[in-house]
């Protein structure tokens, strides 16, 4: 799962925005930024962490010759000492980190739903925004029609492509 740090703001406000409408939480509305900033920085913990991981992983495959195929257990590994959550685990982490925040944040005057409730309200947020990478290379694929995938002037042209969407939607 893959979030970006320019929908981090937007992800906030819009759950903080579902929860209120929707009546799972009660809060000021003084307080309305605040609660945001504190999904905000649940989602830029996890951006950092995920960031930290990666490098971390892909210094020690290099120091210690490793092929590709190892990054992925030394990332699990890695991820397990940290208490983080990658890949299928990821978006649990994330859930389980704004569950938490929400019923432990002065920022928040009342939680009315349920943990399950709530996981719902979350994933459902993130569902909106962790397909993103999956429209950027639909679009930049429709790009390149003109191209033969695979060769080296599409490789090129494909991440050049995936550079100018993600900076014009703001994502880099």
């Amino acid at each position: 799962m893959r979030i970006y740090s320019g929908q981090a703001r937007l992800i906030a406000r819009e759950l903080i925005e579902l929860l209120v409408k929707e009546e799972l939480i009660e809060l000021l509305p003084d307080q309305r930024i605040e609660a945001q900033m504190d999904v905000e920085s649940i989602l830029r913990e996890y951006i950092r962490n995920d960031r930290e991981i990666n490098e971390e992983a892909r210094d020690t495959v290099r120091a210690r010759g490793l092929g590709n195929g190892a990054m992925g257990r030394i990332k699990r590994r890695l991820a397990k000492e940290r208490g983080f959550g990658i890949g299928d685990e990821a978006r649990e982490w994330l859930v389980q980190q704004t569950i938490e925040m929400l019923l432990y944040s002065n920022n928040i005057d009342e939680v009315y739903a349920e943990d399950r409730e709530l996981r719902r309200a979350v994933n459902r947020v993130l569902n909106n925004y962790t397909n993103t990478d999956n429209e950027i290379d639909r679009e930049a694929r429709s790009k390149l029609k003109n191209l033969e995938e695979g060769s080296a002037a599409w490789d090129i042209e494909y991440q050049r492509a995936m550079d100018a969407i993600k900076r014009n939607k703001g994502l880099t």
